[in-house]
């Protein structure tokens, strides 16, 4: 009943989003929302359903037929994994086993090995412990064995995995490290250690901060950029690569260049190639960048592509870089009587906001801004790209939302 009373309101809630779209944008975002439910609808029809008989716990599929008899198995417990086909069951014996929703195997003989219960929340890959050895292994979120813990190094007191190629290592004697996903250690015994691609985005390299320097890693080469070379470039901070193939640095002198896959620092002639400024690259690999003056769009070699001057109308003014949508937040007018929108990768205008704001709109994801006036009692509303508040300032008061960051990667 209840999960025909959750499909009804999914419905519902549908069916007044759709007829509210007043235009094309809207009707598109209304369709996509309704794709991710139908998504998670099937998901959720395609696993086993926990039921309760005699204070025993047991999974049946769809139809009804039994797929582990809670009565039989003596379960007291069922806990689930996110992003996993993984089931933890507890008997009154308090052995803990695991049931993979897929095959429908339980697994493994082993009572002893534990898996943590947010092992898999940013990667396929997590740890279990064994609690004879003392020793953490290395699993996949379907159960499958990668590394036993007798083969693992010793000394370890936990890791963690920030995607599928990187686990930040935590040693008992207080350093730190970095591991792939085989096992193999790339960088271990740091005092002071920072991963700092985001979390969850999978990339085979990352930039990393070691004893407060630089460096670049590959998931099988290791180092390919040390802290020794930053240091000796003047280089005071790399940004993380997010997929791209080049990564962005910032030297000393507020001047920005380029870091290749191989670990690389681009050159021009001779010399390491330099700019004013970078914005992050955008999906198609272009980035805004300043080189004496000029706005330009380069690639991520740091080849010029367009210099905006020679193409965008007069009085409008680029704004950061390319959004998610490859398009470009602009200013259009004068200062302190500008308007804001958004301009192709043909530098034509296709969107302009219908009001003016106090501060540049901030690009949360999803096709959607965030606007707020100056002051500190200001409060922020949400505005699609054709300007519609779809989040006012009250309701942020009300929730007491003083501001709003970027959408994760899932929404």
């Amino acid at each position: 009943m209840k999960k025909k009373s959750l499909f009804v309101g999914i419905a519902l809630f549908l069916s007044i989003f759709v007829s509210g779209c007043a235009n094309k944008e809207e009707v598109e975002q209304s369709e996509n929302k309704e794709k991710m439910i139908k998504k998670a609808e099937k998901s959720i029809a395609e696993r086993p359903i926990i039921y309760m008989s005699n204070n025993f716990m047991g999974l049946m599929d769809t139809k009804g037929t039994i797929l582990m008899d809670g009565e039989k198995e003596r379960i007291k417990e069922i806990d689930a994994f996110s992003n996993s086909t993984l089931l933890e069951y507890t008997t009154t014996m308090h052995d803990v086993f695991y049931f993979n929703t897929d095959s429908y195997q339980i697994f493994p003989e082993n009572p002893e090995l534990r898996i943590h219960n947010r092992s898999f929340e940013n990667s396929k890959y997590g740890r279990y412990k064994d609690d004879n050895l003392n020793k953490f292994g290395l699993i996949l979120n379907d159960g499958t064995l990668v590394k036993e813990a007798k083969d693992m190094p010793d000394g370890i007191s936990e890791f963690i995995f920030r995607n599928d190629s990187f686990a930040h290592v935590y040693f008992k004697g207080n350093t730190e490290g970095l591991m792939n996903n085989e096992g193999k250690m790339l960088l271990k015994d740091i005092e002071n250690f920072d991963y700092l691609e985001e979390e969850g985005i999978n990339t085979s390299l990352a930039v990393v901060k070691i004893d407060g320097n630089y460096g670049v890693v590959h998931d099988k080469k290791g180092l390919i950029f040390s802290p020794e070379e930053a240091k000796k470039m003047e280089i005071t901070e790399i940004f993380p690569y997010e997929q791209r193939s080049a990564a962005i640095y910032k030297t000393e002198e507020g001047e920005y260049g380029l870091i290749d896959q191989q670990g690389k620092v681009v050159y021009e002639a001779e010399e390491p190639l330099l700019f004013q400024y970078i914005s992050s690259f955008s999906e198609k690999g272009f980035a805004l960048a300043q080189s004496y003056g000029d706005d330009l769009v380069i690639n991520e070699a740091g080849e010029v592509v367009t210099v905006v001057s020679e193409e965008v109308e007069a009085g409008v003014s680029v704004f950061h870089g390319f959004l998610k949508d490859d398009t470009i937040l602009v200013r259009i007018g004068k200062l302190h009587d500008e308007k804001y929108g958004l301009m192709n990768e043909k530098f034509e205008v296709v969107k302009e906001f219908p009001d003016s704001y106090e501060r540049t709109p901030f690009y949360l994801g999803n096709g959607l801004f965030s606007i707020q006036r100056l002051g500190e009692d200001a409060f922020p509303a949400i505005i699609n790209s054709s300007g519609k508040k779809l989040f006012s300032e009250k309701e942020s008061q009300t929730k007491e939302i003083y501001d709003f960051s970027k959408f994760t990667d899932s929404g």
